[in-house]
């Protein structure tokens, strides 16, 4: 395997990192909907590292976000997030968000509480859907024979954090997963990107086998009210009993000698893929109500504040196309005739 990158990521300094959030707060400062703003992480790795910003906006509000974030690509690689005080109250249940730092306003704060089955099902599906959509992407970029450096480290470096939740610190990619981080945490010498290269093949079949594996025994639960398959962009996505299976339709551009991000989007563009992944349909009512949360969160963000990116994990990306269709099949089982 000999791939190329694009992106790749340049020397940030990290004041250029506080300015970006000097010129947040400076923006929504005095704005009256704007209750309060979050920073979700730290940036360990300035130029690898981006900013995740949360505005924590009034229930009931219509606010359109105009931060000129193209000005700061650098350091906000996807836009701010928005999300309404209710849903940033009821995420505290339906997510694992543990390193939330006001910057900005009143902090938010009350303690709903969630059963101790329900977090070890939190747990394990968050850690089961990172890893399968970091499978897919990973894929996918393989057949491109190119990789979106800076993504693919942010991506890499969230790995640890899943196979600690799935309690799997002692397997051989948990291991490979440290190494990683020796890696990145000396990021900006000569040879960084040459040794990243060599950990990269040895990695990736062993990650590929350990997904299959741990998703044949424990399939990720989604609740009944998704049907499949599911369209998404060029991915349409199936259930399986089997392990994860993908094919692809279309023309792959290889581009040898320079790779950048217009070719992997006209890639995007030109190839289809039909996923197919372990699934368990599950009525349990937590796993209901967090897609429903989920859906909910994101259909309120769209509607209702505009410029805002919707919080949720990047997985259900797979199901925001056919949203209304199952906010549809919700609705019609909470209100039987």
């Amino acid at each position: 395997m000999n791939f190329q990158y694009f992106n790749k990521p340049k020397i940030i300094h990290i004041d250029r990192y506080e300015y970006t959030i000097k010129k947040i707060v400076s923006h929504f400062d005095g704005i009256e909907d704007v209750i309060a703003i979050y920073q979700l992480g730290s940036v360990n790795h300035p130029g690898i590292s981006d900013l995740d910003i949360i505005c924590v906006i009034k229930n009931d509000s219509f606010y359109k976000n105009n931060f000129p974030y193209k000005d700061y690509l650098d350091v906000i690689t996807h836009g701010l997030s928005g999300i309404s005080k209710k849903h940033f109250l009821e995420l505290q249940k339906y997510s694992l968000w543990k390193n939330l730092q006001i910057i900005h306003g009143t902090k938010i704060s009350e303690d709903l509480g969630i059963s101790t089955k329900d977090n070890d099902q939190l747990k394990e599906n968050t850690a089961l859907e990172y890893l399968l959509k970091n499978y897919i992407d990973m894929k996918i970029q393989i057949g491109y024979g190119a990789f979106n450096l800076r993504s693919l480290l942010q991506q890499l470096k969230g790995l640890k954090h899943d196979f600690e939740l799935l309690n799997q610190t002692n397997h051989q990619v948990y291991d490979l997963i440290l190494e990683f981080y020796k890696i990145i945490d000396n990021w900006y010498n000569n040879e960084s990107l040459q040794i990243f290269d060599e950990w990269l093949k040895s990695f990736l079949n062993q990650y590929f086998e350990f997904v299959n594996d741990t998703l044949s025994n424990y399939p990720i639960k989604l609740p009944e009210i998704i049907r499949f398959p599911q369209e998404s962009h060029n991915i349409s996505l199936n259930k399986t009993n089997e392990k994860i299976k993908m094919e692809f339709n279309g023309y792959r551009l290889f581009k040898w000698f320079y790779y950048h991000k217009k070719i992997f989007r006209l890639n995007e563009k030109l190839n289809n893929y039909k996923v197919r992944i372990p699934i368990q349909q599950s009525s349990d009512n937590y796993i209901l109500n967090r897609v429903n949360y989920l859906f909910d969160n994101y259909l309120y963000v769209i509607n209702n504040l505009p410029g805002f990116s919707p919080q949720i994990p990047s997985f259900y990306n797979y199901f925001t196309r056919n949203i209304n269709s199952i906010e549809s099949k919700k609705n019609k089982s909470s209100n039987p005739a």
